[in-house]
């Protein structure tokens, strides 16, 4: 009984907290889980704005041509680094001689993280 009476005293503390910063604020940002879930269950809509910016990226398929400038090495032997407009890295295999040059890559697979999406691709000796 103690620990439902905890919980419910925490969240009346925190639901008033929050109505008094949305009172205050226009716009908010919540990047914490707890808080988004607690404010789930209350139908207040929250939005993480990483995870819309990620979701708005453009999306590249296994298969898709890029042109690409390799900036860096990679971590494994022979591979180079390239990044999108957005930021977004791809791993070329085979790029790591291609440093500073403009190439021709082929999207191989991609890995999708919380922070976004990380492409790997292989040499193309077809121009785009």
């Amino acid at each position: 009984i103690k620990k439902k009476i905890d919980q419910l005293s925490i969240k009346k503390i925190l639901l008033i907290l929050f109505s008094l910063l949305l009172g205050v604020l226009l716009s908010y940002s919540m990047s914490k889980f707890i808080l988004l879930s607690f404010f789930s269950e209350k139908t207040i809509v929250s939005i993480n704005i990483n995870r819309l910016a990620n979701a708005l990226k453009p999306v590249l398929l296994p298969g898709e041509k890029k042109k690409v400038e390799i900036i860096k090495r990679g971590k494994e032997q022979g591979q180079g680094i390239a990044y999108l407009k957005d930021g977004t890295m791809i791993v070329v295999e085979g790029g790591q001689n291609h440093i500073g040059e403009k190439i021709n890559v082929v999207i191989s697979s991609f890995f999708q993280k919380n922070s976004g999406r990380m492409y790997f691709a292989n040499l193309s000796s077809k121009n785009i």
